[in-house]
Order: structure tokens, then C-alpha cells, then sequence
């Protein structure tokens, strides 16, 4: 009996965990990128126990949703359905097809769309909206902090909620970590539905990093709101410091708000089981205005890349310019290489970054790709005099790309995300006055003002660029 337990203590029982795991990666049912798989495979065996560990709380991404819980949002008039003529023939129809061929979402034309650049026009209008609410407020949002801009809508929800509007309120388990019993109290004495996603158990820690970073508000079903923007004091002090926060939202009335209340619906039952659909959800919703629209909702669970290959499309697709707005810059290969593809065909293209980001090895990390981008004719600025929050992508003179992913990997594949394509003039005209008044506070870079380039710094990028689909 000695001798066969001698070999528990003999046996190497790492090399044989990283076996496994490794197998383990290979054999999931939703593919991984082969430098994703590369780099956990090498985790698993260069960091003992450690790459183990980082993957169970960080690697894995596999979910199954009931799609069966999305409502069918056909409650609406047929026109209002009906696309206007320039999107069948424009040379962006092609990527309509594609982003309904893989969310389910086609567009919708006769949308009324207010961009809300400043936070305080924001939470003007969703307060607005949701003083004038008679049958439902829905809420959901990554970040929901309980300060005093939290607590302001607090206050309003369960004013709502005590009037008898149903109220409810869908915060990501992450994001909205500090949220306590005491702050929730009052909202659920009131009867405001109070949700968290994906909550953190022992049970169940493997879900740590599929966070649901969707800021989104939907009010009777006619009004609905997406963007970049949570509900917090940061918008007005960022980390008691008078830096100004920038991010975008936009206001919508009309047939979209239908696919908004989707999202919801599906994210709101697949996190408390309760089923949403009807007629009082789902209104019937007539033209407001003359916009088209299509709704992105984008997850791991998804088989393709979805959000990575519809932006991929639909850069390629400018004539003229390509401006990027994003927070965070962790971009794949082909990300990369279809902005350099683009700036050696003469196309502009510009990449708006926060100088110094909340996140010191994302600041690093983005950083590792200005060199290459800028000697391809990329354009790039850094904002020093505010946080660049704002997730928007605009393309030539009417395309406008804007919501709450942003331009990296862990938005691509791993986040629940909601984005908005938009093809309007006078939408793009705002967004656009929005990013060039960002890039007169910006400096614009240059290869002659990086950092020089030593083997420290060159070693430093490499290993960041290597770890970068795992960040």
C-alpha cells in the first residue's frame, strides 16, 4: 500500500493539470484565436498552478443563453420596418446584411436620434424620460455607483415604482461590486426589481470575466437610450481631480427602441427568469424621425467575431476617413492591419485616445502600437485635458458607429456588449463637432515625439502584445 501511494507524491501533477486544460482549450465548442490558445497553453505550463488559476477566473468564456427568451419584436407597423430606398442600393447595405446575418438584428428606418455628449444632457433626458414614465422604466448598466448621482436616480425609481410603474434595474455583478444591501433597500421596498449579472460564487467563479458592460435605458418601450455613459459621480470629478470625463449617448424614439427592449428582454431573463413580451413591452412603434438604425448586441457567445468583423467591414468600406474614438486601445492583427491597409490607400485615419488611462497596463499596452501605426500614416491624438470615455466611430460623412464596446479584445470577444450603427448626416454632423472638439485638446503624435526606442521598451511592448488576449 506504500508503494502505490508513494506515487501520488512522485507523480508530477502539474504537467499533467497543463495537459489537460490545454486539451481542454482545444476542444471548446467556441474556437479560440490561435494566439489566445497559444498564449494560455504556454501560461498553463510556464506558470505553474498560476495560469491554471488566471484561466478559471479569467480565461473562460463559454455561456449558453436561451435565445428562446428574446422576444419576437414584430409588434410594430409593417412601413415602420421598411428600410428607405438608399439603404438597399448605398454601399453599406452589405454590412446591414452581415450584422443581421450574425445578431438577428436587421435595420430600421424612421428614427428620431438626439447624440447626448455631455453628461449632464445624459442624465437630463434619461431623468426626463423616466419622470414621464407610465407603464415601465428599464435600466441596465455595467457601472450603477452608489453616490450622489446614484442615489438621485434612486430616488426617482422609487418614486416610479411607488406611483405603480414597473421598474427594473439590471447592474453587472463587477462593475456594480459596490452596490450594497443598504443602498439597494429602499429600491426593493418600493418594488423596484433590482438584478445582478452573472453574481460571483465559489460554485461558479469561472464567469468572473464575462461581465455585462452594456449602458443601456429603455422607458415604455417608446424611449430608449445607448452609450458609453454609466450612472456615476465620475462624469463630474474623476478621482478628485477636475479632469473633465467625456463620453457619448444618444436618445432614440422609434422603431429601434424595439430591438433596445431585445437586449434587455434577454439579458433581464436569462438573470432572473423572468420572461418579458407583449404589447406593453413591445408598442407599436411609429416613424419619428428619418434615421436608420441597426442594433448590435455582441457577447462570447457568439461562434464568430462579431463585433471585430463588422467594424473590420465597415472600415473598409470608407472612401475618405476613418476617426476613432476609444478609452481603451487593445486591437488584434487584423484590427491593425486594416487601419494601416487603409492609411497607405490615402484614406484618413485617426485614433483618439485618453493621454493616461485608468488602467496603467492597458495605457501601456495601447501604446505598444503607436510606433507601427503611426509609420503606416495613422493618425493619432491623446487627450489630455479630459478621460475620453466615448466609444464612436465615424466613416466619411453620414456613418456613425458609436456604444459601449470598445476598441479592444476583451470588447470583441468577451464582454456582453450594445452598439448602434447610424447612417444620418445630421448624426454624423454632431458626433463629428463632438471628436473635433476632442482633438483640439489633444496633441497629436509623432514619431519624432515617442520615446526612444531601446531594448527595455521594445521588450517591455512584445511581452504586453503577447499577453494583450488576456487582458
Amino acid at each position: 500500500m506504500f508503494e502505490h501511494t508513494q506515487w501520488l507524491y512522485i507523480l508530477p501533477l502539474h504537467p499533467i493539470l497543463a495537459t489537460l486544460f490545454s486539451l481542454y482549450v482545444l476542444v471548446q465548442p467556441q474556437r479560440r484565436r490561435s494566439e489566445t490558445t497559444l498564449t494560455w497553453i504556454l501560461a498553463f505550463f510556464l506558470l505553474p498552478y498560476l495560469g491554471i488559476l488566471i484561466f478559471i477566473l479569467a480565461g473562460y468564456r463559454y455561456t449558453v443563453r436561451q435565445r428562446a427568451i428574446k422576444p419576437n419584436p414584430t409588434p410594430q407597423p409593417s412601413d415602420a420596418n421598411q428600410t428607405p430606398d438608399k439603404a438597399s442600393t448605398c454601399r453599406y447595405s452589405k454590412i446591414h446584411r452581415l450584422a443581421q446575418n450574425l445578431t438577428e438584428f436587421p435595420e430600421n428606418g424612421g428614427n428620431l436620434v438626439t447624440p447626448l455628449d455631455e453628461s449632464f444632457l445624459t442624465y437630463t433626458a434619461l431623468t426626463e424620460a423616466i419622470a414621464s414614465a407610465c407603464h415601465h422604466v428599464h435600466l441596465e448598466y455595467y457601472i450603477f455607483r452608489p453616490d450622489d448621482i446614484g442615489k438621485q436616480f434612486r430616488e426617482l425609481l422609487i418614486k416610479k415604482a411607488l406611483q405603480g410603474v414597473e421598474c427594473r434595474l439590471l447592474v453587472d455583478a463587477v462593475g456594480s461590486f459596490y452596490l450594497n444591501r443598504k443602498f439597494l433597500r429602499p429600491l426593493k421596498d418600493a418594488g423596484v426589481q433590482v438584478a445582478f449579472f452573472w453574481p460571483l460564487t465559489l460554485r461558479r467563479p469561472w464567469g468572473f470575466q464575462l461581465r455585462n458592460h452594456r449602458k443601456l435605458a429603455i422607458i415604455d418601450g417608446t424611449t430608449g437610450f445607448i452609450g458609453s455613459q454609466n450612472i456615476g459621480n465620475e462624469y463630474f470629478q474623476w478621482r478628485n481631480r477636475k479632469l473633465l470625463w467625456r463620453d457619448v449617448a444618444v436618445q432614440i424614439k422609434g422603431p429601434a427602441v424595439a430591438h433596445l427592449q431585445c437586449i434587455f428582454s434577454e439579458d433581464w431573463g436569462f438573470t432572473s427568469g423572468e420572461k418579458l413580451d407583449g404589447q406593453e413591452y413591445f408598442p407599436e412603434l411609429s416613424p419619428q424621425g428619418n434615421t436608420l438604425l441597426q442594433v448590435i448586441p455582441t457577447g462570447p457567445e457568439e461562434e464568430d467575431s462579431t463585433l471585430e468583423m463588422i467594424l473590420t467591414s465597415l472600415f473598409q468600406q470608407a472612401q475618405q476617413r476613418v476617426s476613432i474614438l476609444t478609452p481603451y486601445f487593445i486591437p488584434t492583427d487584423a484590427f491593425i492591419l486594416t487601419l494601416k491597409s487603409l492609411a497607405q490607400q490615402g484614406i484618413s485615419v485617426e485614433v483618439l485616445l485618453p493621454y493616461k488611462s485608468d488602467l496603467w497596463i492597458v495605457n501601456v499596452t495601447a501604446k505598444s502600437w503607436y510606433r507601427e501605426l503611426l509609420q503606416a500614416g495613422v493618425k493619432i491624438f491623446e487627450s489630455r485635458k479630459a478621460f475620453v470615455h466615448a466609444k464612436v466611430v465615424i466613416i466619411d460623412d453620414e456613418v456613425s458607429f458609436i456604444g459601449s464596446a470598445n476598441m479592444d479584445q476583451r470588447s470583441f470577444f468577451i464582454n456582453f456588449e450594445s452598439s448602434l450603427l447610424a447612417i444620418d448626416k445630421k448624426v454624423h454632423k454632431d458626433l463629428s463637432q463632438t471628436l473635433s472638439d476632442i482633438k483640439t485638446e489633444s496633441t497629436e503624435l509623432s514619431l519624432s515625439n515617442l520615446p526612444k526606442e531601446t531594448l527595455l521598451t521594445r521588450l517591455r511592448e512584445n511581452v504586453f502584445r503577447i499577453a494583450s488576449p488576456v487582458l
